[in-house]
Order: structure tokens, then sequence, then C-alpha cells
């Protein structure tokens, strides 16, 4: 799979015959600069993730309400693993292609993206619990799927055109 910035390679029972019997997935992906894999979770997996080359990521995740947020700056070599369940993401903060391998423990870990998911329930009810901030915003809003450019202090660095 590709796209604006990244790439990826899924490894499955189709594409990994000796996982047939087995229940895990394994993809490897190439992040581009800022490159930012939007706030997600697994629900039927835990994830562990391995920064394989190129630069930092800069991660966090949140388990539930209530838990402190967990940030880290992966440098090549070093890994971290998700909760199932647990609200995350990855960037990539420099200017320079990142290459990581995400692992789950289930092969249908699925994938739910926070910020589009939570935008297809009501209207009414989303605007309400983000302190009614109107109807006439959210409507106009156009949220992109899970891989997008990021913050706009690294684009501002790398020198990323947003449009």
């Amino acid at each position: 799979a590709h796209g604006r910035g990244w790439s990826a390679w899924y490894g499955c029972k189709s594409t990994l015959p000796m996982s047939l019997h087995n229940e895990w997935y394994i993809l490897q992906q190439v992040m581009g600069p800022c490159g930012l894999n939007a706030p997600h979770v697994h629900p039927r997996a835990n994830e562990i993730l391995l920064n394989i080359g190129g630069g930092q990521l800069m991660t966090q995740f949140i388990q539930e309400n209530g838990d402190r947020v967990v940030t880290n700056a992966l440098s090549p070599g070093m890994a971290i693993v998700y909760p199932k369940g647990a609200i995350h993401f990855q960037q990539n903060i420099g200017c320079e292609p990142v290459t990581f391998i995400a692992s789950f423990d289930f092969i249908d870990a699925g994938v739910s993206q926070i910020v589009k998911n939570l935008l297809n329930l009501d209207q009414e009810v989303v605007s309400a619990n983000l302190g009614n901030i109107g109807m006439q915003t959210l409507r106009h809003l156009t949220i992109p799927d899970n891989i997008v450019l990021g913050a706009q202090s690294c684009l501002d660095k790398c020198g990323i055109d947003r449009s």
C-alpha cells in the first residue's frame, strides 16, 4: 500500500505462509518526513512497534480515562508496546523517512481512527461533547484517513507545504 509520504508492506497468511496456523500479523511501514499515523485504536490486539531505521518517531498512548499519557521518542532500535484498545499515534518528527515494523498478537487487530469515527456520530451530540463548538464548524471539517502530514512545527522545520 502507498500514499502521500508513506508506504507499507503487510505480512499475513497470504504473504507469509509460515503464519498460516498462527494468529499474528506484521507490517513494515515507511513514514515520510513529518508523517503522522493519526490517533487510533486496535480493539482486538496488542501492538509492538519497532523503529528499524531513519530518524525518531514521537509516540503517545493513553489506555483509559484518568490514566497518564505515555510519551516516547523512539530512535532506531527502540520499541514500544501499545495495549489492546489504547488510543495511540506515531509521528515522524524529522525531515527524513523512518521505517518501522508493527506486529499484532491477533491477525484481525482491527483499527478505529478516533477523530474520523467520532465525527461520524450524531453531530449535535459530538458538538455538545466538544463544548458546543457549533454544527457549522463540524459540517465543514474534512478529516483525512490514517496517514497524514503531522504537526505544523515539523512541516515548517522541514520546509513542507501542507497543501
